[in-house]
Parts: C-alpha cells; sequence; structure tokens
C-alpha cells in the first residue's frame, strides 16, 4: 500500500510544477525499470489536474482514482524510451518510497487567471559594421543542408537571393533561370535598397513589388477576418484605428522559422493571422458561433511563446517526424500539452508549417 495519494502529491508538489526527485522502492518492478531514483516535473492530463485543482480548491476527495504518476524526466540517464514510459504511463504509486523538492517557487499558475509576462530580453550589443550578411547567410545555409537540416520555402529562395548579390548581382550558371522569380528578386532589391542604393529603374521596380505584396497581405488579412466574423465584417465600420493596427501587422510580417531542427517549423502570414485573430484578447470580435480561447500573454510576446512551447516539446516532434514522414504532429483532447499554468492545442503540417497552437480551456 502506497502511503502517496494523487491530492497530497498535487497538493504539496504538482501544482507548483516543481523538480522532484522520486525515490522508488527497493526491488519493486518500478525499480528494476528505472533504477533507484527519478528527476522530474510530475506531469497530469488537462482533465486530471482539473479534477485534482477541485478536490484542492473544495476541499472534496478524488471523484476518480489515478494510480499512476507521470513524470516528464530530462534528467536520468535512461533511454528515450523509458523517458516516454514515464512521460505517458508514469509509475505506480505503490512503487514510490519518497517524493523530495526544494521549495523554490510555490506558484501556482495554473489557478492564476490574469495576463502572464515574459521576463525581459537581455540586450547584447553587436558590432555590424563589417558585416557581410550575402556570405554569412550563404555559410550557414550550405552548412545546415550539409548537416542534414531541410530549408524552408522563403530560406531557399533567400539563399538565391544571396548568391546573386554575393556574384555582383550576375546570376550565377548554377542557378536555372527559372528559379530567379518574383520573391527572389524582392530579396535581392530588399537589399541593395537597404545596404546599397538602388538605380530609378531599380526603385520603380521594387515598388511595384511592395504593391503586389501589400496587397496579397491586405486580401489575406480580410479572408481571415471573414472566417474568424462569420462573414460579417460590420465591426470594422468606424474601427479604422483597429484596420490600421491589423494591416501593419499584416504588411510588415515575414515568413520566419521558429526553429533550427532538420525539419523546420515555421509560419507563414495566413497561418499567424489565424493563431492571432482567433485567439488573442485584444482580436476577439464578434465570435458569435464558437467559443475560441486566449491566450494569458499580451499580443507583443505571443511569438516568444509559441516559439518556447514548440521548443520544449522538440523532441517529441522530432521524434514523430522521423517516424512517420508525411503525417501531421497534433496534441489535442486530452494529449494538450502543458506549458507554464496552461494546456495548449498544438496541430503542425507535415512539411513544419504550424497550423495552429493555442490555449486549450
Amino acid at each position: 500500500m502506497s502511503d502517496y495519494n494523487q491530492e497530497f502529491i498535487y497538493q504539496k508538489f504538482g501544482q507548483y510544477d516543481q523538480v522532484v526527485t522520486i525515490y522508488l522502492r527497493y526491488n519493486s518492478p518500478e525499480f528494476q525499470k528505472y533504477g533507484k531514483s527519478l528527476v522530474g516535473v510530475i506531469r497530469y492530463k488537462k482533465d486530471e489536474r482539473e479534477l485534482l485543482q477541485k478536490s484542492l480548491d473544495e476541499n472534496i476527495p478524488l471523484s476518480i482514482a489515478f494510480t499512476h504518476l507521470k513524470i516528464d524526466d530530462n534528467v536520468s540517464d535512461i533511454s528515450t524510451e523509458l523517458k516516454y514510459d514515464l512521460f505517458y504511463e508514469g509509475v505506480d504509486l505503490n512503487s514510490i518510497e519518497g517524493i523530495y523538492s526544494i521549495p523554490y517557487n510555490l506558484t501556482n499558475e495554473y489557478a492564476k487567471k490574469d495576463l502572464r509576462t515574459l521576463p525581459n530580453p537581455i540586450e547584447i550589443k553587436f558590432d555590424a559594421s563589417n558585416f557581410d550578411a550575402p556570405k554569412m547567410y550563404i555559410g550557414f545555409y550550405n552548412s545546415i543542408i550539409k548537416d542534414g537540416f531541410l530549408l524552408t520555402i522563403f530560406e531557399k529562395k533567400q539563399l538565391i537571393a544571396y548568391e546573386i548579390i554575393a556574384n555582383n548581382y550576375i546570376l550565377p550558371t548554377k542557378i536555372a533561370l527559372n528559379e530567379y522569380c518574383d520573391d527572389v528578386r524582392y530579396y535581392v532589391l530588399e537589399y541593395k535598397y537597404l545596404y546599397e542604393s538602388l538605380t530609378e529603374d531599380e526603385d520603380n521596380e521594387f515598388r511595384k513589388i511592395l504593391e503586389v505584396k501589400i496587397k496579397e497581405s491586405v486580401d489575406i488579412l480580410m479572408q481571415n477576418l471573414k472566417d474568424e466574423s462569420g462573414g460579417n465584417l460590420s465591426f470594422l465600420n468606424g474601427r479604422t484605428d483597429l484596420f490600421t493596427i491589423l494591416s501593419k501587422l499584416a504588411t510588415y510580417f515575414k515568413p520566419e522559422r521558429l526553429t533550427f531542427t532538420k525539419i523546420p517549423i515555421w509560419w507563414n502570414l495566413e497561418r499567424y493571422l489565424h493563431i492571432i485573430l482567433g485567439h488573442v484578447s485584444e482580436f476577439q470580435f464578434n465570435i458569435n458561433t464558437k467559443t475560441n480561447t486566449s491566450f494569458q500573454y499580451h499580443l507583443k510576446d505571443i511569438k516568444d511563446v509559441i516559439k518556447d512551447i514548440i521548443e520544449s516539446l522538440i523532441e517529441e516532434i522530432n521524434l514523430h517526424f522521423e517516424n512517420y514522414p508525411g503525417k501531421d504532429f497534433k496534441r489535442q483532447g486530452g494529449m494538450s500539452y502543458y506549458y507554464k499554468g496552461d494546456y495548449y492545442v498544438i496541430h503542425i503540417r507535415h512539411d513544419g508549417l504550424l497550423m495552429t497552437l493555442y490555449k486549450n480551456n
């Protein structure tokens, strides 16, 4: 019979997401499988934490008995397969000899309802006066390609543009003429605009390309607004301030790699707008047909939060794409991913495009 039950463990350790050391009973099945001790954070599925928090808040016994304690152990010297067993199955409560932790942060993030904040970034000064961007990016991209990393669609175009710039704006013989598309031309002219100077003809060409890109961005914005509002755009009447903010977000947005992994996780404007319009409180307007959830963060922090969430799950994502190439990665429902007080639904397309990521209430 175990000396520990789920209510006690949650009250003392689990609710605070503390790193704990768990000692296993000598010669128990778990002792034989994992060794003497484990170090990690206790993990709960969304429905389990809801029941445990309710039990704690209302001082009532659990309506369902959980016989196992799941652990996210990234410290112990055990195989990846055993870590997955701990993460998804856990250890029997009867195998636990003792649980210990250092009470350094007794805050229940899950129970907090106010907006969360990220720590201020550390500013690192860098002298870029002698920075040769084309050579740096060419070297970097070729290096990661050699190591087996894939480039995103836009990175492939950037690499071609930098090859052209480094070759005195002449198309290298190794690049086919049909690869010199409008997007590549945009990167070439943008670099020349920022770091050198454009001729009058180039300036006119650059302006025309920008006009096309702005129109494309606004079209994507309007389609997302229609999708989120059920096709009724009347909420924009008289709201030039709102439309100005959204238009700036759309037109200044650039597709971005979110992780430096062999299969890159990235997003484009359409997916970015899908996430912020549906799940950032400042933009949740006229939504009558669905109950969208909001990030507990300010808009300025959303990208960093998303990158942190993906990075914290990157081993599982990488393993998924290694074992199931061509299949989307999903964490939803009872398998929603817990991160710093919230559960998140995550969907990444098989080519690495982030389809959605939002808080699961």
